[in-house]
């Protein structure tokens, strides 16, 4: 026996090996079924026979394909039988691995690892070897890895959303957390199925715990996630294969950040908070307001009611999804951030779920609002940067009876800048924007919109559609550019008697006269109507 092996206390697995000794480039080829195996030691092969010249069982070997070619008429699915037959518990090799090599690995139940050829063996040796020796050390030093991780996902406000991601990217499991009325807050789909817990699954659950979900083998780690003693939610993680000491550490560290991500969403969204939703939901709707009584309840909530006031509307660009109330959290924590008492408010039912009303000084309220509703929207996209965020803001209210009135003009707004974003990142669209869009919006999906367009630039866009042509944009373009032939083609990249040749197809197609005034108009009409149809 080996001296240098003595007294070493830890059992370490192939499993821990992988997770907390091998490269993260490491991946597992074959051998899923027998990570569990203990791992005793690990030992690297030589370029000269004998290729492995002590081997006592339970070893780790490593493989660099540059030497095994070193070594006359050896293949590498020779060599796994071989360490097969001396009960060696797993093999890692670096650099490609022969197709034949994989079906042998898992006709012998060996696990089989890859790396990239730059891999060093000595150093991949040292660290399963560092491991095996220090095991608590090794997942002390884990632990303070993920807790780090995950520490700077939620300094970066990323949301549950990343959180959960990054737990999953950990432990290679499903991941779900749910707040403790069972809610989703966050999801990451791994190997797993994305099954949420029900009420009969934490019924009584006071500490973590493994149970089967009765889908097809999967089991599920769940850890409770306390704040001030209390059940505030739960953490879960979902796999075919079983949990190790590396999924309880992440679990747990996952589930102590998760308290704390909680516990700062309940101090943002106390009572005051709360207050002031509510005082502006009353305000919203707008019916026999007592505009006293509200005043009174304004400045009781250090809010100064005083005109003027902008009203601004946040939601995600077509295709995005968010939860409105971190959306919400997160605008009013740059509204603290920037000294602004403005007040927030979630409508769960609006298409643009976020309203913030908030005052703008007597001097150029208009110019000021705008400015600032912009840099708040630009700083909360920031938070988000996986969805663009649409914002609507109203002309400046001179009244706080019309609030209402200046809701539905920037959620009139909202709606535009929702079809207009088209992938550009996030956009803020100010209601004075509007000009015909106000006249337009009310009548979105009408049949007299879409009759109007169809008669006007139906023939166009069917063209366009058949022989793959850009006539439309050319026509959108040369009115943007007010009618200029030069600057028209310049924006287009064509010569300018190439504009000209377009601009007679057009009128050719359409059976119209461009230089005639009421037609310019109605295709102008058209090409708005075409933005929301």
């Amino acid at each position: 026996m080996r001296g240098d092996r003595e007294g070493v206390p830890a059992r370490v697995t192939v499993r821990e090996v992988w997770r907390l000794a091998l490269p993260l480039e490491a991946r597992l080829l074959a051998g899923r079924a027998s990570l569990d195996r203990e791992v005793s030691w690990a030992c690297t092969m030589r370029p000269v026979p004998p290729a492995f010249p002590r081997l006592e069982g339970q070893e780790l070997a490593l493989i660099n394909i540059e030497d095994l070619h070193h070594l006359d008429d050896l293949t590498l699915a020779q060599v796994i039988r071989s360490l097969h037959a001396a009960n060696i518990s797993a093999v890692v090799v670096i650099g490609p691995v022969e197709p034949e090599a994989v079906p042998i690995a898992e006709e012998l139940a060996m696990p089989l690892f890859s790396l990239p050829a730059e891999a060093i063996a000595s150093a991949i040796e040292r660290d399963v070897i560092r491991l095996i020796v220090d095991r608590e050390g090794a997942l002390e030093r884990y632990r303070s890895e993920i807790a780090h991780r995950l520490a700077e996902v939620l300094v970066a406000n990323r949301g549950w959303r990343s959180l959960a991601e990054e737990l999953a990217h950990a432990t290679r499991k499903t991941v779900i957390i749910q707040d403790a009325m069972l809610r989703v807050l966050g999801q990451a789909a791994g190997p797993g199925p994305l099954l949420p817990l029900r009420a009969e699954d934490v019924e009584g659950l006071r500490e973590p715990v493994v149970r089967p979900t009765g889908e097809g083998g999967v089991a599920r780690l769940i850890y409770p996630i306390y704040v001030d003693d209390r059940t505030a939610g739960y953490l879960s993680l979902l796999g075919i294969s079983g949990f190790d000491v590396t999924h309880r550490i992440v679990a747990r560290e996952g589930a102590l950040l998760c308290a704390l991500e909680l516990a700062k969403e309940q101090a943002i969204g106390g009572a005051e908070a709360q207050r002031r939703s509510e005082f502006l939901a009353d305000l919203l709707r707008g019916d026999d307001l007592d505009m006293d009584l509200l005043a009174r309840r304004a400045r009781a909530l250090h809010y100064d009611p005083t005109p003027p006031q902008g009203v601004l509307v946040v939601g995600v660009a077509l295709g995005g999804d968010l939860d409105s109330d971190h959306l919400a959290r997160q605008v009013q924590d740059e509204l603290a951030q920037r000294r602004v008492a403005g007040l927030v408010a979630v409508r769960t039912a609006a298409a643009a779920p976020v309203t913030v009303l908030f005052p703008l000084p007597g001097e150029g309220p208009a110019r000021a609002g705008r400015r600032f509703a912009r840099d708040l929207i630009e700083a909360v996209s920031a938070r988000f940067p996986q969805v663009a965020l649409v914002g609507g803001l109203s002309r400046p209210l001179y009244e706080l009876s019309r609030a209402k009135k200046a809701v539905e003009e920037a959620e009139q707004a909202w709606s535009l800048g929702r079809r207009l974003i088209a992938g550009c990142g996030s956009l803020l669209v100010d209601a004075r924007e509007l000009g015909v869009y106000q006249l337009l919006l009310p009548l979105e999906g009408s049949s007299t919109l879409r009759a109007f367009y169809e008669e006007t630039l139906g023939a166009l866009e069917e063209y366009d559609r058949r022989h793959g042509t850009e006539l439309v944009r050319t026509l959108e373009v040369y009115f943007h550019q007010l009618g200029n032939l030069s600057r028209a083609a310049e924006v287009m990249y064509l010569h300018r008697n190439t504009l000209i040749y377009r601009l007679e197809r057009i009128a050719s197609i359409l059976g119209i006269d461009l230089d005639d005034p009421e037609t310019r108009l109605c295709l102008q009409l058209a090409l708005k109507i075409r933005q929301i149809l």
